[in-house]
């Protein structure tokens, strides 16, 4: 279970509308990403549980990249706020993911 001394909500809510308002990182990276949970999801072997992950990496990165240029630092996100990450990021593009 998360605490809020876990989290740094304020952070990972920047972060998340940095990366989602780059359609740089959706053209090379989020259509990629939800190509690839497609076809694992016809294949039948999606996991709901373990697809968020495929999007922490790249946008993290770049999302942080983003944060530092405009207040100065890159703060490292711990375990819980790089789940809670993927996990937004995940559910943005949920509909798109499950779209027949």
């Amino acid at each position: 279970m998360t605490t809020a001394e876990d989290i740094d909500s304020n952070y990972i809510i920047e972060l998340y509308l940095a990366a989602i308002g780059d359609s740089r990182l959706y053209r090379n990276y989020a259509i990629p990403c939800i190509d690839n949970l497609r076809r694992k999801k016809v294949k039948g072997i999606f996991d709901a549980a373990t697809g968020p992950d495929i999007f922490v990496h790249g946008y993290l990165d770049t999302a942080q990249d983003y944060y530092k240029l405009n207040t100065g630092f890159r703060q490292q996100l711990n375990k819980k706020e790089k789940r809670l990450f993927a996990e937004m990021i995940f559910d943005y593009y949920r509909e798109q993911i499950y779209k027949q």
